[in-house]
């Protein structure tokens, strides 16, 4: 029994406390919720006691309502400091949400246009049959710069010059043909030269959100951290090896947390396109994943589309900016109008890098996404490997943000979230039917 419950559960607590119930941690958690919210609060806490986080924030809004603000852990493995308000995280794909949403910001000021050829603001783009690829096809992850013939150096990574240049010369991956395959590490780095050659400052998507997006919204979101912030980072805690081992052995039906469709392929198939866009296109020398994430190397640097750092209130903040098309409370920068077009959906197309296929806004955001628990709300946004995630729903206005430090094996989410998404739905849910029952007359 104590085999099993190390194999099965219990991911993150320390050894000696899994197998023989000593030193176990007692997890502190703060915040705040509004009234109804209790239910989340009490899935935020199930989820360190079933050991499965070690630091952990989830934020949600009502429209520009914050109605959950919770946090707690640690803020790294020695369990020596809470994981709390001022703890910032690396986000990895959910980092694509605010991509998308700096570059909507900038068709709405006249810069770029979806339906531009993207060879129009960077002629040398237009090499290897790519000279008819549209913005539009960029940011739906059907540009055809899935993946990288050849890895870029931490050097190239930091002079946008020597990178563009590599990137340009990058053929179509398909032949001119237009393929949705998930520009899982490429996207940030191609929009970030797009977005250098148009702003009249020569700015980078980094520096567009640090000069237009913080300081109006009251967010914080670094591409490229600053230095003197990195005592504030919170490490990145892998999922444990020999459990990883595990998974991959062990059949998906007997496991009630089963390793994502095409997860072995990433880790084994060198030829596929799946390797060649998550693993294959990664900056170089930055082996192991995700230890190599948790230096100055990596963070010093811009890749927009999975080097975001950030925490969840930030990161709820930018949904519910989305959530009120481009409004936050009294504060505008977006126009509506210019949103309603980054949110029309792109035709259906299946992905060649995800098993599970899922269709793209205008914007670049996954639309019509659901989670396991609450079905029947369709989400847009994105979430990023190991867990992290940034999501919104029209229907119930709602928006919300999970970030931790502690890694699974996911894609989108995983049980840690969905169960936090579930119990915020039901609480959504409880609020609305109490709001009906109260405004029905009296038989």
């Amino acid at each position: 029994m104590v085999a099993y419950r190390y194999w099965t559960g219990r991911t993150q607590f320390p050894l000696a406390c899994n197998l023989f119930g000593l030193r176990c941690p007692a997890w502190p958690v703060s915040g705040a919720i509004a009234d109804g919210f209790d239910p989340v609060l009490d899935a935020f806490k199930a989820n360190f006691e079933d050991g499965n986080e070690v630091g952990a924030s989830f934020t949600a809004y009502i429209g520009d309502s914050l109605v959950v603000d919770i946090y707690g852990g640690f803020h790294n493995k020695r369990y020596s400091r809470p994981y709390d308000q001022s703890s910032l995280q690396l986000v990895f794909s959910s980092s694509k949400v605010v991509e998308g949403i700096v570059v909507t910001y900038l068709v709405d000021k006249g810069l770029l246009d979806f339906d531009e050829r993207i060879a129009k603001y960077w002629p040398e783009f237009g090499q290897g049959n790519k000279e008819n690829v549209t913005l539009r096809c960029l940011l739906g992850h059907r540009a055809g710069v899935t993946y990288l013939n050849r890895q870029p150096t931490l050097t190239e990574l930091a002079d946008l010059d020597q990178l563009a240049a590599m990137l340009a010369a990058q053929p179509h991956n398909f032949n001119g043909t237009a393929v949705q395959g998930y520009h899982a590490v490429t996207r940030g780095w191609y929009l970030n030269e797009i977005v250098r050659r148009v702003d009249p400052q020569r700015r980078t998507i980094g520096q567009i959100v640090r000069q237009e997006f913080m300081p109006k919204l009251g967010v914080e979101f670094y591409l490229a951290l600053p230095k003197q912030l990195e005592p504030r980072l919170s490490r990145l805690i892998a999922y444990p090896p020999l459990r990883t081992v595990a998974k991959i052995l062990t059949p998906a039906s007997m496991q009630d947390d089963p390793l994502p469709n095409g997860f072995q392929k990433i880790l084994f198939d060198r030829q596929s396109v799946t390797f060649k866009a998550v693993a294959g296109s990664q900056p170089k020398q930055i082996v192991p994943w995700p230890h190599s994430h948790n230096r100055r190397a990596i963070w010093a640097t811009e890749g927009p589309s999975y080097g975001g750092i950030t925490n969840s209130r930030s990161l709820a903040r930018f949904a519910a900016l989305m959530l009120q098309k481009g409004r936050f409370g009294d504060t505008r920068l977006i126009s509506e109008a210019s949103l309603d077009r980054a949110l029309v959906q792109l035709p259906w197309m299946a992905d060649a890098v995800n098993a599970r296929n899922v269709t793209f806004t205008t914007g670049g955001w996954g639309v019509g996404v659901t989670f396991p628990g609450s079905e029947h709300v369709g989400w847009t946004g994105w979430g990023g490997v190991g867990g992290s995630m940034v999501w919104w729903n029209y229907e119930k206005n709602l928006a919300f943000s999970y970030v931790m430090n502690s890694l699974s094996l996911s894609g989108i989410g995983d049980r840690r979230s969905y169960r936090l998404i579930s119990a915020l739905v039901k609480a959504v849910e409880g609020l609305e039917r109490a709001k009906r029952n109260a405004s029905e007359p009296l038989a």
